[in-house]
């Protein structure tokens, strides 16, 4: 299973992410769910790395990225705190869709919220 959390510390403020462990839902390189929550991972780890670029953070973000073990802690400054959360916010709804279509291959707590369900499923879709 992988484990996804999801974190906001206000004292310090920082936003992490943790995403540990495999799915394990098909052979290796053909796991479909795996290859779901590597993308957002990286689309996460990405957007942090713009708001790098662009001078929006308070130091470097901490980005670790290895088969089943990534991390993505940043710090961004005042003016970008809402952007960048905004960010791990959207990528946290892609993860949760997963958490609730593959439940025993993803389980996720976004902002210390366990998440075991979700509003989104393939019949409200229509």
């Amino acid at each position: 299973m992988i484990n996804i959390t999801m974190n906001e510390d206000r004292e310090s403020g920082s936003l992490s992410l943790k995403v540990e462990g495999h799915a394990d839902s098909a052979e290796y390189g053909h796991d479909l769910v795996c290859a779901a929550v590597s993308t957002l991972t990286y689309t996460l780890a990405q957007a942090v790395m713009v708001a790098n670029t662009e001078k929006k953070l308070k130091k470097r973000p901490r980005i670790k990225l290895e088969e089943g073990a990534s991390h993505v802690i940043v710090k961004p400054k005042d003016g970008a705190y809402a952007e960048l959360k905004h960010a791990y916010y959207v990528v946290g709804l892609g993860y949760s869709l997963l958490a609730t279509n593959y439940p025993p291959f993803v389980g996720i707590t976004l902002f210390g919220n366990p998440i075991e369900g979700n509003n989104i499923t393939n019949e409200s879709q229509a």
